[in-house]
């Protein structure tokens, strides 16, 4: 009897070590990273890889992106909006117009390149969301650029675009006022326009965005106008 039971007390220990063995095996496999869990390029370390981070540069996890451009908010450089006035049109009669103004500082380190087209974007509190494109081979009729140092005209084809940006002197850090216009014009937009607007300027061959809202704003006749106090 007592041969039989330590028989049966080896088998009861080889079992529990089989057990716990493939017990310590599950767990490791649990353990282990999937392909889709290994570590990522993550330049500013704010733990949104590159390929998807708004703003690989500088760090901001939470992903802020205010204006809806390419670039979240902590890649985009302010813009003062002074300025904005929104006219609808229709599909039969295209005559909606967006027209803004405001200004921006460019850094000392900085260039808004004159040889660099822009694109323009202006969104409304409801709506209205309208790009003009820059130009490139893809689109002939975008955005096109000339003039510089301290003045630069831009025009676009479709939608009809022209703006204006002059470029004030440089302070003791280099830094400079940038004034801008910008005109948008034929276009089929019937929305009715709401506050807030928000402008959102883009030197392309940079991505180099530059954003800013603005919320003093009143409708009348179809029309709404936002002018800063």
């Amino acid at each position: 009897m007592r041969a039989v039971s330590r028989s049966m007390s080896t088998i009861h220990l080889r079992t529990l070590r089989l057990v716990l063995a493939g017990a310590f095996l599950l767990v490791a496999i649990g353990a282990a990273p999937s392909r889709a869990q290994l570590p990522c390029a993550d330049a500013d370390g704010d733990g949104v890889c590159d390929d998807v981070d708004n703003c690989p540069a500088v760090p901001n996890p939470g992903q802020e992106d205010t204006f809806g451009g390419p670039a979240g908010d902590a890649c985009e450089h302010p813009l003062n909006v002074v300025k904005v006035k929104i006219k609808t049109g229709t599909t039969q009669s295209p005559k909606g117009r967006i027209s803004t103004k405001g200004d921006y500082i460019l850094a000392g380190n900085e260039q808004f390149l004159g040889t660099g087209n822009v694109t323009i974007r202006v969104i409304d509190g409801f709506d209205i969301d309208v790009t003009a494109p820059a130009q490139d081979a893809g689109n002939p009729d975008g955005i096109a650029c000339t003039g510089v140092p301290l003045r630069l005209k831009c025009r676009g084809l479709v939608p009809a675009v022209s703006a204006i940006f002059k470029f004030g002197p440089p302070d003791a850090t280099g830094a400079r006022l940038v004034s801008w216009t910008a005109k948008i014009a034929k276009l089929a937009t019937s929305q009715i326009p709401q506050e807030p607007v928000t402008v959102i300027i883009t030197d392309v061959a940079q991505g180099l965005p530059f954003g800013g809202v603005i919320h003093d704003c009143f409708p009348r006749n179809g029309k709404l106008t936002c002018k800063e106090f």
